[in-house]
This record gives structure tokens, sequence and C-alpha cells, in this order.
């Protein structure tokens, strides 16, 4: 019962405060927003939202001209390797396994490039 009035005594005290700030009142109805307010509170986000879009894209672009300048980089590597990899028998299997592992992780890279192309893109 004690807990009971204290919870009452709670709200009406919180009610007081309800809509209150900067030393006034604010009821808090659809009639207190005009129209003109509504309309530059939606155009704000809107213009937000376009600025986050247009900075993602630039991202994404700056990432896909990295992917594909590892690409390159990968394809070099790999014409160097069959080039000169037969003259140096020795070291061959310990190179074979570097371009693999660089081939799978540009493999795994690419994939996460194109997860954020559609998640952009789904935004």
């Amino acid at each position: 019962e004690n807990a009971q009035s204290l919870l009452i005594e709670h709200k009406r005290r919180s009610k007081n405060w309800m809509g209150c700030g900067y030393g006034e009142h604010f009821s808090f109805s659809s009639r207190s927003m005009r129209n003109e307010d509504i309309v530059k509170a939606l155009s704000h986000d809107m213009i937000q939202h376009e600025k986050m879009m247009s900075s993602a894209r630039a991202l994404l672009s700056s990432i896909s001209d990295c992917q594909e300048a590892l690409g390159r980089k990968l394809e070099e590597m790999m014409k160097h390797h069959l080039e000169f990899g037969i003259l140096v028998s020795r070291s061959s299997s310990s190179c074979v396994c570097c371009i693999e592992r660089m081939s799978e992780i540009f493999s795994v890279l690419s994939m996460e490039l194109y997860r954020k192309q559609c998640l952009v893109h789904a935004v």
C-alpha cells in the first residue's frame, strides 16, 4: 500500500512537469505544430538523409577503387609467380601457398564490398 501511494505521488509530480521546458508549458497535441514547421522538419530530415547517402556512396567508391587496386596487384603477383616461380622450385610451395592465401583474402574482401553495396542500395 505504501509503494502504491509512492507511485501515485510520483506520477502526480511528473505530470506537473510534463510538457514544461524553458519556463513554458507546451501542449502535445497535433494542433500545436503548424504545417510549415512540419514541412521544415521533414525537409531538414531529407537533406540530412541525402548528405548521409552521398557520404556513403563516396566511401563505397573509395573502397571500390582500393579493391580494384588490390586486384591489379594480385594479378601482377600471379603473373610474376607464373613467370619466375619455375626458376625457383625450392621455395615454390611457400609461394604457391602465399598466392592462394592472397587470392582467398581478395575473394573475401570482394564479397564484403558487394554486401556493403547491397546495403547502401537497400537504404
